[in-house]
């Protein structure tokens, strides 16, 4: 028999042996010469005598475990720009349709150039001109018919055409609106016959890679997180794809009391795109944990979670935990010492202080 029953027994004894103690006359009394202090005595020292209750039990050692945020977020391209006219002009072809790809340094809408192409040939004419007359009143300083003041006036006049040249060649050049970096045609603003003036959208280019992962943390939260953490983030696809924590906001959002944090992914082959639900997830500090299976965890009388375990002179112990993480065979619980002895089987038939008989699982 268990050593519960033993316990039931002597208790029911004691029970017994009080309300016979108050039916007792006073001779009775006296003649058993015996105190309710000495029952008492009595009957602990029953209990103490019964066999102790076998549990099984295992030794347990804690493992490193980190703790990973899970935040929902979502995609957001890194750059979008609106490619503008730097020139006026008409627009005599556009080049690009949304959705195209795009390199950087590809054309993306062209403005008339005749006068332009022009305007750069009457510069390097009168360029030549200047450097002719510099070099002829250069060639006199010798013979001394020239003074410095006409030959550096000339030089000025050949640095002015130099300057008029680069001005109108860059006009040229900028008539014709460049990609200024990789990415895709979002929207398009003009069409062939329009007149632009200088600032006059073209196009909107979004670039795609690398692609920024944003999520919004808690003011409880955010001083876990840290910059260069390697981070994944799952896509709606069911793809999972990493990167680096490369932001981490310092001012919150005043209707939230959120931080933004954001990872950056690569996305060379613009598979992701700019929108995407996302869960992040970014692992934070590391801990010391057990694994404990459900169905050891259980309740004491102020409502704590808690295991028991053996601890000092084979004495139950009821230790209080923290579940930190779950497995499809256990849960993760802090609240333990690193190495401990849990009870597996008999948990429910053994009460705190109580002695044990520990009979461990690899004795089995």
């Amino acid at each position: 028999m268990s050593r519960n029953f033993w316990v039931a027994l002597v208790i029911l004894l004691i029970a017994i042996a009080w309300f016979s103690y108050d039916f007792l006359t006073p001779e009775e009394i006296i003649a058993s010469d015996k105190t309710l202090a000495d029952i008492n005595a009595e009957s602990e020292a029953l209990v103490a005598d019964l066999p102790a209750t076998k549990v099984r039990a295992k030794v347990s050692v804690a493992q490193e475990k980190q703790r990973i945020s899970s935040l929902s977020g979502r995609t957001e391209n890194k750059r979008t720009v609106i490619v503008r006219a730097e020139v006026g002009g008409l627009v005599i072809d556009r080049v690009v349709e949304l959705g195209e790809r795009v390199k950087e340094g590809d054309p993306l809408c062209v403005l008339e150039l005749d006068e332009r192409e022009a305007r750069v040939r009457e510069a390097e004419d009168l360029l030549r001109e200047m450097k002719l007359e510099y070099a002829g009143q250069a060639s006199l300083r010798d013979s001394g018919l020239q003074i410095e003041r006409q030959i550096a006036a000339a030089k000025a006049r050949v640095t002015q055409a130099e300057a008029m040249l680069l001005q109108r060649q860059k006009e040229l050049e900028r008539s014709t609106i460049k990609a200024p970096f990789n990415g895709f045609i979002e929207e398009s603003h003009v069409e062939v016959g329009d007149l632009l003036q200088p600032g006059t959208p073209c196009v909107t280019l979004i670039d795609l890679d690398p692609m920024k992962v944003i999520a919004q943390v808690s003011e409880k939260e955010i001083h876990h997180f840290a910059i260069d953490t390697i981070a994944e983030a799952r896509l709606p696809s069911g793809e999972t794809v990493s990167g680096n924590v490369t932001f981490i906001g310092q001012q919150s959002n005043a209707n939230t009391r959120t931080f933004i944090v954001e990872i950056l992914v690569e996305n060379p082959d613009f598979n992701i795109r700019s929108g995407l639900t996302a869960e992040l997830l970014i692992p934070l500090e590391r801990y010391l944990a057990h694994k404990v299976p459900i169905a050891l965890i259980g309740i004491n009388d102020d409502g704590q979670l808690g295991v028991q375990t053996v601890g000092d002179a084979s004495r139950v112990e009821f230790v209080p935990i923290a579940i930190v993480a779950e497995d499809e065979d256990g849960a993760w619980v802090t609240g333990l010492p690193d190495i401990t002895t849990l009870i597996t089987v008999g948990q429910d038939f053994v009460v705190p202080n109580e002695t044990v008989e520990v009979v461990f699982e690899d004795e089995i």
